[in-house]
């Protein structure tokens, strides 16, 4: 779909990076400045500081994603883009200590949603697969403890594509490593630069 179109009457941001960035480097801004700009505006203790932060996680988050998919994934006829790993990356970057942004909940969720969204492909369900999979995986999750919202993002998706076996695998779970390794670099850096850049 037409991303200009998608994001009419949003932040101006958001808008330039879309016209002013390749192609390819589009969803690295857009994420970025979503994470900046929910992370400003949703919590008043957050700094400008910590909200740049965030948002260049964002972006180094995606950058490893391209980088990986292009590199590894690509290679083995497989892949680790898909939209719900936007959701994914706005809890691990903005809201790191949330339980719905733990390793555990973020692997587990999808590992979750993957199972369930492939046995219910396989079901062949015609009309109320997505909601038997969101519903399921939203259920497990809770069970479980490993609340993720991107999870049923990925569910869905897995329906409605119809995706194969090895979608338990790829592109959300894989992704979501990606993100995952990515952030907990990340958090180490910002632990030690941003003391330092508060001080001046």
């Amino acid at each position: 779909y037409n991303c200009e179109q998608k994001l009419k009457g949003s932040d101006k941001d958001l808008k330039l990076a879309l016209k002013i960035l390749p192609t390819k480097f589009q969803d690295i801004a857009v994420a970025a400045l979503f994470v900046t700009s929910s992370t400003t505006r949703g919590t008043k203790t957050t700094t400008t500081m910590d909200a740049i932060f965030n948002g260049l996680g964002a972006a180094l988050g995606f950058a490893a994603l391209h980088a990986a998919n292009d590199y590894i994934f690509k290679p083995q006829d497989l892949g680790c883009l898909c939209p719900p790993l936007g959701a994914v990356a706005v809890l691990l970057f903005s809201m790191p200590m949330a339980p719905a942004s733990q390793p555990k909940a973020v692997i587990g969720g999808h590992l979750i949603a993957g199972a369930v969204s492939c046995a219910v492909v396989m079901m062949e369900l015609p009309q109320y697969g997505e909601m038997a999979a969101v519903a399921l995986t939203i259920t497990l999750m809770s069970m479980l403890e490993m609340t993720h919202p991107p999870a049923g993002a990925y569910a869905f998706l897995y329906v409605n594509k119809g995706m194969k076996p090895i979608g338990m695998l790829a592109p959300g779970l894989a992704g979501a490593c990606v993100l995952i390794c990515t952030q907990q670099v990340f958090l180490r850096i910002k632990a030690a630069v941003l003391p330092k850049l508060k001080k001046h």
